[in-house]
């Protein structure tokens, strides 16, 4: 039994909510962003190099999992839906923005076969931030 300030409660219905927990701190938000843009930088500098493209499924899959995991990192556990739209948005940017730097035009990063890939991989991302 854990004692509440309403009285003594089993441990179950002692935990807050999901939704009760905090939003965090603005540093959590900071580091989380900019974890997030580096990763996803980094990454699209590199699949852009090899050529690799972000068509397909596993590959994008791979991204939204390494860059998720880098802005849970970064927001320190917190576990928001504000934190999932973080990581879709630095995903996106990050990929697009690293493809940009690694010397591909505009149309070769957001071209119809590359859509799909930054879709999956900021699906990701949300995911595996929020988890």
């Amino acid at each position: 039994m854990r004692e509440t300030p309403v009285g003594m409660k089993c441990p179950a219905c002692a935990r807050l909510p999901l939704h009760a927990r905090g939003y965090g701190r603005p540093e959590h938000y900071v580091r989380a962003t900019g974890l997030g843009l580096a990763a996803a930088t980094v990454l699209g500098v590199l699949i852009t190099l090899v050529s690799f493209g972000l068509f397909g499924v596993v590959l994008p899959i791979v991204v939204g999992v390494v860059v998720g995991l880098a802005v849970s990192r970064g927001a320190s556990g917190v576990q928001h839906s504000s934190i999932a739209a973080i990581a879709a948005a630095c995903t996106v940017l990050g990929l697009v923005a690293g493809g940009l730097i690694a010397g591909s035009s505009l149309r070769g990063v957001l071209g119809e076969g590359q859509l799909f890939g930054l879709v999956i991989a900021a699906m990701a991302a949300a995911f595996v931030a929020t988890r």
